[in-house]
């Protein structure tokens, strides 16, 4: 999962905040889909519904 995160993030898709906890536990990342991001997902999606996808990350 971590490789497609990334690989949104760089094409500006999301960005994503790190939260830090105790020391016993990795950080939590969180990821929020950018305002591109939500038109590509949404352009991603109609064309998924109309029979094959048109948007994808460089």
């Amino acid at each position: 999962m971590q490789p497609i995160l990334a690989r949104l993030e760089a094409a500006s898709w999301l960005t994503s905040t790190r939260e830090l906890h105790d020391r016993e536990r990795a950080p939590w990342r969180y990821y929020e889909l950018t305002r591109a991001g939500l038109t590509e997902a949404q352009s991603a999606l109609a064309g998924a519904h109309n029979g094959g996808a048109t948007a994808q990350p460089e």
